[in-house]
């Protein structure tokens, strides 16, 4: 449930600390089981086995490809790593559940999968300040919204 902040795990062009930062609640961690729509998946976490089914291939694919930088890919329902079939996988970091907590906003785990541990920043416990984006940068500073501790 804290509240994290974390570089955009989909952007493959820079340096992990060069992305854009985003900020979202850490809903599960590895090992936890999510349920997304009527399917049920497990958080990947280093050194966890999990087994490939036709739930959650594709997300295991997109892990090895995005974050453990290893060749795999998808073929008549079956998962490659490295050029070889595997019906278990396990993987050499820990990841998260990132949920925006907001239906419309879907800038979260829903959208890019699993977090990497190696992306999040840290936990977010205070508010400095608040702007309108959509306003010139010398003005939009929300007045009510200045140096407020979040929640623990």
């Amino acid at each position: 449930g804290d509240l994290v902040v974390f570089n955009f795990p989909l952007d493959t062009i820079h340096d992990i600390s060069d992305r854009a930062v985003y900020a979202g609640y850490c809903d599960a961690l590895p090992g936890d089981t999510v349920r997304i729509g009527s399917i049920q998946t497990e958080i990947p976490g280093k050194g966890r086995i999990i087994k490939v089914d036709s739930s959650n291939i594709k997300m295991l694919c997109n892990i090895y490809i995005l974050h453990e930088k290893r060749k795999a890919h998808i073929q008549n329902g079956k998962l490659y790593v490295d050029g070889k079939e595997v019906s278990y996988c396990c993987f050499k970091n820990n990841y998260y559940w990132i949920s925006s907590r907001d239906g419309s906003n879907q800038m979260d785990s829903r959208y890019f999968g699993p977090l990497p541990e190696s992306h999040i920043i840290g936990r977010m416990v205070m508010l400095v300040y608040s702007k309108d984006a959509g306003k010139p940068f010398y003005s939009g500073f929300r007045d009510d919204r200045w140096f407020i501790w979040l929640n623990d």
